[in-house]
């Protein structure tokens, strides 16, 4: 398992590191073989949801992808991919 840290100052970056992911990772033929996960830290508000919002629009996911607050596990589906969203923070209180 590889391990890389990002960090991100503005929306514009998020939004094109979220593109690039789906694009050159999680779009390809051998991704869509074996799940991938990835694993989103920080405090509230940094940018985790909006992060998923974008890649989710990345993966032609159309439904709203709701802040982690509402639900422990969400499920997200296009023609492209299949999105799962999981909160530890919800899960631990």
């Amino acid at each position: 398992m590889s391990r890389s840290r990002f960090e991100i100052k503005d929306l514009f970056s998020l939004e094109y590191f979220s593109e690039d992911l789906a694009k050159r990772y999680l779009l390809s033929s051998y991704f869509k073989t074996f799940p991938i996960f990835l694993l989103l830290e920080g405090p509230l508000g940094s940018g985790k949801t909006t992060f998923v919002k974008y890649l989710g629009k990345s993966l032609g996911i159309r439904e709203k992808i709701d802040s982690p607050t509402f639900s422990l596990i969400s499920e997200y589906s296009s023609k492209k991919a299949k999105l799962s969203k999981a909160t530890r923070t919800r899960a631990q209180t």
